[in-house]
């Protein structure tokens, strides 16, 4: 009995300790503290919908834009993870699901429109890079926001965006941070040299305001992640403690909308800091409390720039976030042409050319071909990189073939005749191969590197294989409204490329004649049936890969643009190209 009566007691006990361990957790949940807290992070979601809607808001329907500042809005209306019609609340980090629904999906058509006006914007910024270049910062935030929505800036329209960051470091510490950030953001692996040069900024955390110490320190940390380069970490903290000590008394770094909204993301706690706030004395809910209190009735924080840059600061992923809160398939597997060269298509020390075919530089077609050679020299004696610019035409004699201008500094002279072109020095080259026309299958040399220099292979039947050939459609298309259109069935080798069908369609047809010049990483067509491209009255050529054979009754639309140039687009069986010089 005296046993059971211990047992009983002991039994009440722990229910009662139970009864008041709950009793506990109750009042602190319903503490003031607990209450404020809650209530501060709805006004954060809250302020957080309304700056995403008057965003949304902003945006031209004519063309889904908005102005000079696309690419951030498209950036942080992604990453917000924007569903229209309704923003949903931020979720918490644990809660964040890869591959969640974006805005720019199949679901929001608007946002898709917006994505390919971004992108039509960044063509015409790399066209006249020459008049007018664009910055650094400015590429390396049209490179955040591709990468986004699942663009690979590697791989834009025969640019290599990440190439380009990484070839022309800013001068400014602000800008290359944003490069590094951008590059590292893709997967790239950031270079020694440039993570030394980070690494030397943020050393000096005296000497930079705070724009720069967040942007540095937003790279660092995307290092860190994509690095894994843990021994990076101590030298995260002195540059964000020392940012950290800048916060004023009312929340705000400096006072600035853009400054705070960069700051707080550059201090958010992140997985290589083992969940500890980076400047460990900084006030997040008071930086977020500024932010809300600068915020107009209608959402607005002042302009599209801020409002977006708020945005990411509220949100539930930052600009340090891109590649983890993406989401994005894997890319498919690369298919790779083999780089199998008869013996008898070998090289050669010389070679012919044709005449070089001019096209006006207005939009009316070409008088017809003229005598043009020649090389540039340079006092300097040395060689530099050359450019390639290829026509496509047939020749007096009934024949078809290439004729490519290459552009050299030398310091040698050139002799130049009406149909050659030669220059005393090795370093100057000018090389083509004249295409057969009765070869059925034709593959640029272009698909096996920099280095082979023919125009045309032999057929895999003239080599004792079998070719498995597909048939595609190829039109072309002049102005919007379709003043003229060609179409063509062309029969070609399967997962060959586009430019090897645009040759063999050049020799059937001479609508298709073309001039291309050709760049590292592949060529860029600039001349289509007596068409040049006019940047400067913003016509350009267009290709679009459709499901069916285009309508000129029913357009394809902008989304139907090939991601990559024609190098880098293999064809099958029923595919369908289309070429539309038309006005942006």
């Amino acid at each position: 009995m005296a046993a059971a009566a211990a047992t009983t007691t002991r039994t009440k006990t722990a229910a009662a300790a139970l009864v008041l361990l709950l009793a506990a957790a109750m009042a602190i949940a319903q503490s003031p503290e607990a209450g404020t807290a809650a209530a501060a992070e709805e006004e954060e979601a809250a302020a957080l919908r309304g700056a995403l809607r008057w965003l949304r808001q902003r945006r031209d329907p004519r063309d889904g834009a908005w102005g000079n500042h696309t690419a951030a809005a498209v950036l942080a209306l992604q990453l917000a993870a924007a569903a229209p019609p309704q923003v949903e609340p931020a979720a918490p980090s644990g809660n964040r699901s890869r591959g969640a629904q974006r805005w720019a999906s199949p679901a929001n058509p608007e946002g898709l429109l917006s994505v390919k006006q971004m992108e039509l914007e960044l063509v015409l910024h790399l066209w006249r890079h020459h008049e007018a270049p664009i910055t650094s910062g400015k590429l390396a935030q049209y490179t955040l926001a591709l990468n986004a929505v699942c663009k690979d800036p590697k791989k834009f329209y025969g640019h290599d965006l990440i190439n380009m960051l990484q070839h022309h470091e800013a001068d400014l510490d602000y800008e290359f941070a944003f490069s590094s950030l951008a590059v590292c953001s893709s997967g790239t692996h950031v270079r020694k040299r440039q993570i030394r040069r980070l690494l030397d900024i943020a050393d000096r955390v005296n000497d930079h305001n705070v724009d720069t110490l967040s942007m540095v320190l937003l790279a660092l940390k995307c290092i860190v992640r994509e690095h894994r380069n843990r021994n990076l970490d101590q030298y995260i903290r002195r540059p964000a403690a020392g940012l950290a000590q800048q916060q004023q008394p009312d929340g705000s770094f400096v006072g600035s909308l853009h400054s705070t909204a960069l700051a707080m993301q550059a201090l958010e706690a992140g997985e290589e800091s083992e969940n500890e706030s980076l400047g460990g004395n900084w006030n997040r809910s008071a930086a977020a409390a500024f932010l809300r209190s600068r915020q107009g009735a209608d959402g607005a924080f002042v302009d599209v720039p801020t409002t977006a840059e708020v945005a990411l600061a509220l949100g539930p992923h930052s600009l340090g976030q891109v590649r983890d809160a993406a989401g994005c398939p894997a890319p498919p597997a690369v298919k790779f042409l083999p780089p199998v060269i008869p013996p008898a298509l070998a090289p050669k020390a010389a070679h012919h050319h044709h005449h070089h075919k001019h096209v006006s530089t207005g939009s009316a077609k070409s008088n017809g071909s003229t005598p043009s050679a020649g090389t540039n020299s340079s006092d300097s004696g040395t060689t530099a990189p050359s450019n390639s610019s290829e026509t496509y035409k047939g020749a007096a004699d009934g024949t078809t073939g290439f004729t490519t201008t290459t552009t050299t500094s030398t310091s040698s002279s050139a002799t130049t005749s009406s149909t050659t072109t030669t220059s005393s020095s090795t370093t100057s080259t000018a090389t083509t191969t004249s295409a057969n026309a009765n070869n059925a299958s034709v593959s640029p040399a272009s698909i096996f590197g920099s280095n082979i220099n023919l125009t045309t292979l032999e057929s895999l039947a003239g080599m004792g294989k079998q070719p498995d050939l597909v048939k595609v459609t190829y039109s072309i298309w002049v102005h919007s409204n379709i003043s003229e259109s060609y179409n063509l069935t062309v029969q070609a080798e399967r997962n060959t490329t586009f430019y090897n069908v645009m040759l063999l369609a050049a020799q059937d047809d001479s609508h298709y004649h073309f001039e291309a010049t050709e760049w590292p990483n592949g060529h860029y067509v600039h001349t289509l049936a007596g068409f040049k491209e006019e940047p400067t009255s913003y016509y350009f050529w267009l290709l679009y890969q459709t499901a069916e054979m285009p309508d000129p009754a029913n357009p394809p639309g902008n989304q139907l643009i090939t991601p990559v140039g024609v190098d880098g687009l293999l064809i099958d069986e029923g595919n369908h190209f289309l070429f539309w010089y038309k006005k942006l």
